[in-house]
């Protein structure tokens, strides 16, 4: 599997990463030529990712703090990298 690769079934299932293809918004993900979908290489650390959160949330107002969750929750699999789901629970842990 590829690095910070999203996988369909999480695309697919996700109303908000749908929405944000949609708009070609690729502040928190994008889609390549083969349309896998992929975590935007920015993200190095919770605090880079939850201040984009933070950002692209504004743009997003239908999608609440339950879709935000579950959309990271669903992320932090064994396909993403080690230090984005680092990431990933620090940011859900400092929300909380």
């Amino acid at each position: 599997m590829k690095k910070n690769h999203i996988t369909k079934n999480l695309v697919d299932n996700s109303e908000l990463l749908q929405a944000m293809l949609a708009n070609d918004d690729k502040r928190i993900v994008n889609q390549d030529i083969e349309n896998r979908v992929h975590f935007n290489a920015d993200f190095e650390n919770a605090a880079i990712l939850e201040a984009r959160i933070a950002t692209v949330a504004e743009d997003y107002p239908r999608f609440g703090r339950k879709e935000w969750l579950k959309c990271l929750i669903s992320m932090s699999r064994p396909s993403t990298t080690k230090r984005l789901q680092v990431a990933l629970v620090l940011c859900l842990v400092m929300k909380a």
